[in-house]
């Protein structure tokens, strides 16, 4: 029998002999000093017999506990790495599921009540600048990538000297919606400013970042049976990611991607 399981026994057994030492000693001190000392012993013997039993050692090549595996599920999701979940048993594997799948509901509901800008149905700078900080601290605490993408629509103000509000106002609902079309439901765009876009992505890195703006120039370009904006209308896009040793801030991340807006105009 294992010292866990017959240790309430002998515990009981010791207490039972105490108390009939007592109630049959002559001399009530004597018995009740006589008590405690088998207590006293019954416990000390206890003690070594637990210092002498092996310690229960999982098998060499054994797969991590259900703890550990637990632990590591959590942290896969807050950091947002749903595609690194380990195995788990279904009963705790189920309730998770259904939490992730609760999660993405939530999160889809959010995204509808977030506010919106009335012309471009972009996302406010105010919500982008929270979601960027949010973002940048968790990017921070997991060592995960994160990317900001400025867009800057220029030549509006000479389309709408020529042409008129609606006409600008109209090129950047065109590009806004394009935007909209080609980013992840993880990323979020938002009007920054008057004439320039922002997107946030998290999870992804430099060489995500700069594909991106790739896509970005295609998609305008009139060769490539891209949107066709007026001659007036051009967008520059820059990008800035970290990990990076020189991005401490969330201003110096926007600032290093407002930054490269210039460098890849001139490139």
């Amino acid at each position: 029998m294992r010292a866990r399981t017959w240790a309430p026994v002998a515990a009981a057994l010791a207490v039972v002999c105490s108390a009939v030492l007592i109630v049959f000693s002559k001399f009530v001190i004597f018995g009740l000093v006589l008590g405690l000392a088998v207590i006293a012993c019954v416990s000390f013997l206890y003690v070594k017999l637990l210092a002498l039993l092996p310690r229960e050692e999982p098998p060499a090549g054994a797969a991590p506990g259900e703890a550990a595996r637990l632990a590591e599920t959590l942290d896969a999701l807050a950091a947002g790495r749903t595609a690194q979940l380990p195995a788990l048993s279904e009963d705790i594997a189920g309730p998770l599921r259904r939490l992730a799948d609760r999660m993405e509901g939530l999160e889809a509901e959010v995204a509808d009540l977030t506010p919106r800008d009335d012309l471009t149905s972009l996302a406010k700078e105010d919500v982008f600048n929270n979601v960027l900080w949010r973002e940048f601290s968790r990017a921070g605490r997991y060592d995960a990538p994160l990317s900001v993408a400025l867009i800057d629509v220029r030549g509006l103000d000479e389309l709408r000297s020529g042409e008129g509000q609606a006409r600008a106002d109209q090129v950047l609902k065109d590009v806004s919606s394009l935007v909209l079309q080609m980013i992840r439901e993880t990323d979020l765009a938002a009007r920054y400013g008057r004439a320039q876009i922002a997107v946030a992505m998290p999870g992804t890195g430099a060489e995500g970042a700069r594909e991106f703006a790739n896509r970005v120039a295609r998609a305008v370009d009139s060769d490539e049976g891209g949107l066709e904006l007026p001659e007036a209308v051009t967008l520059a896009v820059g990008t800035a990611s970290v990990p990076d040793e020189e991005i401490k801030t969330v201003p110096g991340l926007v600032e290093r991607a407002s930054a490269a807006l210039g460098a890849r105009e001139g490139s």
